[in-house]
C-alpha cells in the first residue's frame, strides 16, 4: 500500500541532504535515481554531488509519515527547521514547498500581438529594468500566463510551452429541462458563464455528458441544427483559446507592417522603397527596430536611417544627419574600467572593433541610450579629464505637466523610491516615452 511522507536523501561523505515529500514514499526514491543516473536531476546542486561521489555515496529515509492532504505542509516544517535550500547545508533549490524551480535566466522575447513586433532581452532582470515584472514574464515563459503588460513572453530558444487558457471559447446552447428546447445560445462557454450564477467548470460538464444539469438548466455544444429539442446532442470537441490564434500569417500583415518605409543611405542619401516592413525583414532587417525608427523612437538601424514613406525628411535635415554621424563615428572615445577606474582612449569609435567591442554599443553608451558595454563605461573624449558618468546616476527632473511644478531626484534610483520606475524615467529623459506616472521626465 502506498505511504505518504517526507523523506531525506543523505549524502554519507559530507553529510549534505535534500529533504522532498511524496504520496508514494517507498516508490520516490527510484525515481530520484533514475533522473540522476541520466542527468537530468531537478536540482542541479544535488545532480553535480552525485556525479562527484557516485551514487552509492547517497542514502535514502523516511523521515515521517502522514496524510496526502498535508504533505507540503510538513515538508515545509523540515524545510524551515533543516534549511536544506543553503547550499552549504543541503541540496533543495527552493524555500517553499511544492515550489517549481525557477526557469533559467536565460534570452527570452517579448511580442506585440497587435503588431507581431519582437524585442529580445538577454536576460529577464533587463526586462524588469524596462518597469515589467519578473514573477509574470517568468510565468508566460513557463506556459502558466498568457500575457503580461498587454505582451506575449517566451523563451528565444522556442522552448516555452504554449499556453492553453481556462477560456472556451467553443458555442454552448443553454437547454429547459422539461422539454430540452433552447433557451439561449452563447459565443462561449465563458459568455454563458458570465450570464448569470453559472461556473465554466459545471458548464463543461454537462457539455461533456459528466453531469446532466448546471444551475437548473441543461448545456451542450451548439450543433448545426441548435433547436433539435435533445439534450443528448453529438458532442463537439472544445476549442481552446491558443496565443497562435492571434498571430497573423505572413501573406496578411497587419496594417502597420503593410504600410510603405523607404530606407535610406544617410552617407550617400540613396534611397530604397519597401512595401511593408515585412518586406525589409526579408532583407536582413529586425522589424520591431525598423517599426521604432518609423516612429522616431531610434535615430537609425543597420547604419541606415527609416522613415514611412508618407513622412518627409528634408535635404537639409539629410545633410544633418550625415554629419551629426560622421562627427560621432571620427570623435575619439575613451574606455572607462568601473572597477580600477583605469581609461583607455581611442582614436574613433570604429577603432574600439579591434579589441572585440561593438562600435554600435560603444556610440550607444556615448550618446546616453546605454549604460555600458561588456562592463566598461564610455563617453567622448571631449576633455581628456572630464570624468565618466554612470548613466544611471544622473541626476534627473520630475516635470508636472498641468502645473509646470518640477521636483529633482540625484538619481533615477532615489525617484524610484517614490513608487516609479528607473526604466521608463530613462525611457521620458531618452526621448523614448513622453510620459511616466503622469509625469515629464528629463536629464538635469
Amino acid at each position: 500500500m502506498q505511504q505518504a511522507g517526507i523523506y531525506k536523501i543523505t549524502n554519507n561523505i559530507d553529510g549534505k541532504f535534500y529533504i522532498g515529500s511524496t504520496k508514494a514514499v517507498y516508490e520516490r526514491w527510484p525515481e530520484h535515481k533514475t533522473a540522476a543516473r541520466g542527468g537530468y536531476h531537478s536540482s542541479a546542486h544535488f545532480q553535480y554531488a552525485w556525479n562527484k561521489y557516485g551514487e552509492e555515496a547517497f542514502g535514502y529515509e523516511p523521515i515521517e509519515f502522514c496524510e496526502p492532504g498535508i504533505r507540503l505542509e510538513r515538508e515545509q516544517h523540515y524545510l524551515d527547521e533543516l534549511k536544506p535550500w543553503d547550499h552549504k547545508i543541503g541540496y533543495n533549490i527552493s524555500k517553499i514547498a511544492g515550489a517549481p524551480p525557477p526557469p533559467p535566466n536565460k534570452p527570452i522575447e517579448r511580442i506585440d500581438p497587435r503588431t507581431g513586433e519582437i524585442k529580445e532581452y538577454r536576460t529577464r532582470d533587463e526586462a524588469v529594468a524596462d518597469g515589467f515584472n519578473e514573477g509574470s514574464i517568468s510565468s508566460c515563459c513557463r506556459g502558466n500566463m498568457e500575457t503580461h503588460a498587454s505582451y506575449w513572453w517566451r523563451f528565444a530558444d522556442g522552448s516555452t510551452p504554449e499556453f492553453v487558457s481556462a477560456e472556451r471559447i467553443c458555442p454552448v446552447d443553454q437547454l429547459s429541462l422539461e422539454d430540452g428546447s433552447v433557451i439561449a445560445s452563447f459565443e462561449s462557454i465563458t459568455a454563458a458563464a458570465k450570464s448569470g450564477a453559472f461556473s465554466i467548470d459545471g458548464i463543461s460538464s454537462c457539455c461533456l455528458r459528466k453531469t446532466k444539469k448546471h444551475g437548473g438548466f441543461g448545456w451542450r455544444f451548439s450543433s448545426t441544427n441548435p433547436n433539435s429539442g435533445s439534450i443528448q446532442n453529438t458532442i463537439q470537441p472544445i476549442r481552446y483559446f491558443k496565443s497562435a490564434d492571434f498571430i497573423k500569417p505572413a501573406e496578411a500583415p497587419t496594417p502597420q507592417e503593410s504600410k510603405p518605409v523607404d530606407r535610406i543611405d544617410p552617407k550617400t542619401g540613396e534611397i530604397k522603397a519597401y512595401a511593408s516592413i515585412g518586406e525589409a525583414v526579408r532583407d536582413g532587417f529586425d522589424r520591431s527596430k525598423v517599426s521604432e525608427c518609423c516612429r522616431g523612437l531610434r535615430n537609425s538601424h543597420k547604419g541606415f536611417i527609416w522613415k514611412s514613406h508618407d513622412s518627409e525628411l528634408t535635404q537639409e535635415q539629410l545633410e544633418q544627419i550625415k554629419q551629426t554621424r560622421l562627427i560621432r563615428h571620427q570623435t575619439a572615445v575613451r574606455r572607462i574600467d568601473l572597477k580600477t577606474g583605469e581609461t583607455k582612449v581611442y582614436e574613433s569609435q570604429a577603432a574600439v572593433e579591434a579589441d572585440g567591442f561593438s562600435q554600435g554599443m560603444v556610440s550607444m553608451c556615448c550618446t546616453g541610450k546605454r549604460a555600458t558595454h561588456q562592463s566598461y563605461g564610455w563617453e567622448f573624449v571631449e576633455d581628456p579629464a572630464a570624468p565618466f558618468i554612470d548613466k544611471k546616476k544622473r541626476p534627473v527632473r520630475r516635470i508636472d505637466p498641468k502645473t509646470g511644478e518640477t521636483k529633482d531626484y540625484p538619481s533615477q534610483a532615489e525617484a524610484a523610491k517614490e513608487g516609479f520606475t528607473a526604466g521608463k524615467i530613462s525611457d521620458c529623459c531618452l526621448g523614448r516615452r513622453k510620459t511616466h506616472g503622469g509625469f515629464g521626465w528629463q536629464f538635469i
